[in-house]
């Protein structure tokens, strides 16, 4: 009643951003269980982090327009009844603690994920760092965004050589066009396609690797990112 309509719908507003930051939430934790942490991670930046500026904004005005009312309400009991005093007081500092809690539960879980989300990288670098495969992830115009130690001592060049260039560099010119139609296949409901191929090898050989390549998709089902998993075949298929 002291708050009035608009104060109300300040609340509702507020309860609303809360409430709709639950799937968001939640789907990040199901990024991290599965560790997609990459996407996780694109997902707090451009997603959650959104939502938790709109949540501090609304409580923000929610507030100051509670303290505003607050203080109006205060002035104009003062000269009619003293017990009124007492009771916007406490609904002042009800609106506080109440705005408080829920700055404070949505920094605490925010840290509490991404501390979740850096335990999960570190593990998943670890797992994949120790593998005997060659590993790499990249976008859909070919630029290598990651590759793992194998995947370096197998083409001998660092890390530095590889990360923003093209893995099409690597390949023999006449499997171009296979690997491309193989690779434009993917898509949400078939995320995953194998692939055999010629490559040039750090001892200026060719080789032939299969590749295990599994595509990430945003919302709205469209391809942000590969990851391939290479083993080296070229034993089999001299055979």
């Amino acid at each position: 009643k002291i708050i009035g309509a608009k104060g109300k719908s300040l609340e509702d507003e507020a309860r609303t951003l809360f409430e709709n930051w639950r799937p968001l939430r939640k789907e990040i934790i199901n990024l991290v269980i599965k560790d997609q942490v990459e996407i996780a991670k694109n997902m707090i930046a451009e997603k959650n982090q959104g939502h938790v500026v709109k949540l501090e904004a609304k409580m923000f005005e929610l507030t100051n327009y509670a303290r505003d009312k607050a203080s109006l309400f205060m002035s104009d009991s003062e000269n009619t009844y003293s017990g009124l005093n007492v009771k916007s007081i406490l609904f002042l500092l009800i609106v506080l603690l109440i705005s408080s809690f829920i700055a404070f539960y949505t920094i605490k879980q925010i840290l509490f994920y991404e501390k979740g989300l850096r335990n999960s990288e570190n593990r998943y670098r670890s797992l994949v760092e120790t593998q005997i495969d060659l590993i790499s992830r990249f976008y859909p115009n070919g630029t290598l965004a990651y590759v793992n130690d194998v995947f370096c001592r197998f083409f001998n060049k660092t890390t530095d050589n590889l990360i923003g260039s093209k893995w099409q560099l690597l390949l023999v010119d006449d499997d171009f066009d296979l690997i491309e139609k193989k690779l434009s296949s993917l898509s949400f409901a078939n995320d995953s396609v194998i692939i055999e191929t010629r490559v040039r090898s750090g001892k200026d050989k060719i080789a032939w690797v299969q590749f295990i390549n599994t595509g990430f998709f945003d919302s709205m089902g469209d391809l942000v990112e590969i990851q391939s998993v290479g083993r080296d075949i070229t034993k089999q298929k001299l055979d």
